[in-house]
């Protein structure tokens, strides 16, 4: 997982680090990626600790911190089990041709919650018909004005309003 996230609350930082002597308290409860479009929730960690050129689980746990205070001189790894908990849904178009109405949304900040669905309803302009919706679209549903969107991924969705215009015969 390292270098995977651009912003989290995982206490130290994600990476190698050396302890001499003393205890280490570490906590994880979100990251978000690189992209930034997921964010994920800590389900807990598991510690390894390096024996015999192998690594080997010594404990897992759903706690989200923990307090490393070693009794011996090795080599040990703690691993956040990560999930995700949101993801981003973009919405773009040209609001002068049209509008659209999100509703039934569960977000989190900036995010939507990861299993939950909201409606996107298309609104034309009389000048602007709504034709279609490009994007992460459930393809039985393109057509229709009111979509249902299932927040099983980051999404892109892009309402298509065709504006009304007259050919001259000129460029």
């Amino acid at each position: 997982t390292d270098g995977v996230f651009s912003q989290s609350d995982i206490v130290p930082e994600i990476g190698d680090h050396t302890l001499s002597s003393g205890s280490v308290a570490c906590s994880a409860s979100y990251a978000v990626d690189s992209e930034g479009t997921t964010k994920y929730k800590c389900d807990g960690y598991e510690f390894y600790e390096y024996v015999d050129n192998e690594w080997k689980l010594v404990s897992s746990s759903t706690d989200k911190s923990y307090t490393f205070n070693p009794e011996k001189n090795g080599y040990f790894k703690l691993r956040w089990k990560m999930s995700p908990a949101g993801y981003k849904v973009a919405i773009t178009y040209p609001e002068s041709l049209g509008s659209v109405e999100i509703s039934g949304e569960e977000k989190d900040g900036d995010f939507f919650v990861a299993g939950s669905s909201f409606k996107l309803k298309a609104t034309a302009t009389a000048e602007a018909p709504f034709v279609r919706w490009f994007g992460e679209v459930a393809e039985n549903e393109v057509s229709n004005a009111t979509i249902t969107v299932v927040v099983d991924a980051p999404k892109t969705i892009i309402p298509y309003f065709k504006a009304n215009w007259v050919y001259d015969g000129t460029y």
